[in-house]
C-alpha cells in the first residue's frame, strides 16, 4: 500500500517547501513526519534500511526518518515516498549524514532519482536487500552470532563497507573457543571457502 497524502497534507507540504518555509522542520508537517515514520514501522519485523538491525523493542525516538538523498540538497523530494525510510542513528548520522558520494554520477542522474543503477549502495526502496546482503544470526544462551554475507561485489560489498557493517558483527561462539578474530569461521579456511559456507548457512 503506497504512502498516500491527503489533499490537506499536500497543501501543507507545498507550503513548507516554498521559499521561506522550513521544509521538513516546518510546524505544518509535524503530523506528516509522524505518518511517514508510522508507514515504515508497521508489521512484526521492521528494521534499519541500511544495516537491517531489528527495531522491535527500540524506542521510537532512537529511530530516524531517513532521507536517502539528503533533504538539504534535494529539497523538492523531501516527502517523496521513494526517498524516505527509517534508519538507526549510527547509519543515518555517523555513516551517511548529508553525503552524496554513494550516487554514481550526480550530473547523469539529474532529476531521474529513482533508478537503482544511480546508487552504489543498496537503495532501501529500489533494491531488494537480500539480493545483495544476508544476515546470518544465531543465539544460544549467552552465545551470539551476527554476520553479514556479501552476495554481490558491487552493491553488497559497497553497502557493507560504506556503513561499516563489520561493527555490527558479533561472534561470541568463536571468542568462547579462544578465537580472537571476529570471523565466523576459523582463519585456517580460505576467504572463498568461508564465504561459500556462510552463503550456505544463510539459506538454511
Amino acid at each position: 500500500m503506497p504512502l498516500d497524502y491527503t489533499d490537506d497534507e499536500l497543501v501543507a507540504i507545498n507550503q513548507a517547501l516554498l521559499p521561506g518555509g522550513k521544509g521538513w522542520d516546518d510546524d505544518l508537517v509535524v503530523g506528516i513526519r509522524t505518518k511517514i515514520k508510522n508507514y515504515y514501522l508497521v508489521g512484526d519485523f521492521y528494521q534499519c534500511c541500511y544495516c537491517a538491525s531489528i527495531f522491535n523493542g527500540v524506542h521510537r525516538i532512537s529511530i530516524d526518518v531517513e532521507h536517502i538523498l539528503p533533504k538539504g540538497r534535494f529539497r523538492s523530494i523531501t516527502f517523496d515516498e521513494l526517498n524516505v525510510n527509517v534508519a538507526c542513528k549510527k547509519c543515518n548520522l555517523t555513516s551517511k549524514g548529508q553525503k552524496t558520494d554513494f550516487v554514481v554520477d550526480l550530473v547523469a542522474m539529474g532529476t531521474d532519482y529513482y533508478r537503482s543503477e544511480h546508487y552504489k549502495f543498496i537503495h532501501p526502496n529500489l533494491d531488494i536487500y537480500t539480493d545483495h546482503l544476508v544476515i546470518v544470526t544465531n543465539r544460544v544462551g549467552n552465545k551470539y552470532l551476527n554476520k553479514y554475507v556479501i552476495k554481490t561485489q558491487d552493491k553488497g560489498a559497497y553497502t557493507y563497507n560504506y556503513f561499516k557493517l563489520k561493527d555490527f558483527e558479533i561472534d561470541t561462539f568463536n571468542r568462547a573457543q579462544g578465537i580472537s578474530e571476529k570471523s565466523v569461521l576459523s582463519e585456517k579456511f580460505s576467504n572463498y571457502l568461508r564465504q561459500s559456507l556462510l552463503t550456505v548457512l544463510s539459506k538454511l
